[in-house]
C-alpha cells in the first residue's frame, strides 16, 4: 500500500467508485462482475440512520476505515456504509458492546458488484457482493457455532449405528424444543 491516502467523509461503494473514476449508474449493461475495493476497518460504533426520500434505513458504522481499490488508490474515513452484510455486522457490534461498551470489531472485506440475476428487477443492473478477506474466528460461545455443532451431533445420532456395529440399546432422546428466533 502506498503512503498517500485521500480522506473521505464516508466510505461507500458510490464514494469510492466516483473517486476512482467509475460511475456505477453508467456501467454498460449487462454489468460485468468487478471488485470495487477492499475495506479494512476497526468498528467502534454503529447507528441506524433513517432513509431519505422513501429509501430504506441504512446502518452507519463509525471507527477507522480504509478502502483500497484494485489500482492501488487508498481512501480513509471515520464512517463507512457496508452493503450486504451490514445487518450482520450491526448485530455483531451491538452484541460485543453489550459485554464491553468499548469493544471493537475488526473487518477485512472485499466489496464488489456482480451482474443482477436475469428476471430480477434491478434499476442498476448489478448487486453488491461482499466477501471476507480473512477467516472469521468462531468464539466457543458463539450461538451460531453452538447450533451448528449441536445439529452435526444430532445428525450423527439420527443416522444410527454404522454398518457392522451393534445397535444402541435405547433410541436417542428427542431434542429439546426451543422457540426459533
Amino acid at each position: 500500500m502506498g503512503d498517500t491516502s485521500t480522506f473521505l467523509r464516508k466510505i461507500t461503494p458510490k464514494t469510492v467508485s466516483e473517486k476512482s473514476g467509475i460511475n456505477l449508474l453508467e456501467l454498460p449493461r449487462p454489468v460485468q462482475p468487478q471488485k470495487l475495493y477492499d475495506l479494512f476497518g476497526v468498528v467502534t460504533g454503529a447507528a441506524l440512520k433513517p432513509g431519505k426520500d422513501g429509501m430504506a434505513p441504512s446502518i452507519q458504522f463509525k471507527g477507522r476505515f480504509q478502502a483500497v481499490t484494485p489500482d492501488g488508490l487508498v481512501f480513509d474515513a471515520g464512517v463507512a456504509f457496508i452493503p450486504v452484510m451490514d445487518s450482520i455486522l450491526y448485530a455483531t457490534v451491538l452484541d460485543a458492546q453489550k459485554e464491553d461498551a468499548k469493544a471493537q470489531v475488526h473487518i477485512a472485506l472485499s466489496i464488489g458488484i456482480v451482474t443482477a440475476p436475469s428476471g430480477k428487477p434491478s434499476a442498476t443492473g448489478y448487486e453488491f457482493d461482499v466477501q471476507r478477506l480473512i477467516a472469521q474466528e468462531q468464539s466457543p460461545t458463539d450461538p451460531i457455532a453452538m447450533l451448528r455443532a449441536k445439529a452435526a451431533e444430532q445428525a450423527k445420532q439420527l443416522a444410527g449405528p454404522a454398518a457392522g456395529t451393534p445397535a444402541a440399546a435405547e433410541p436417542p432422546k428427542p431434542a429439546h424444543k426451543h422457540k426459533a428466533a
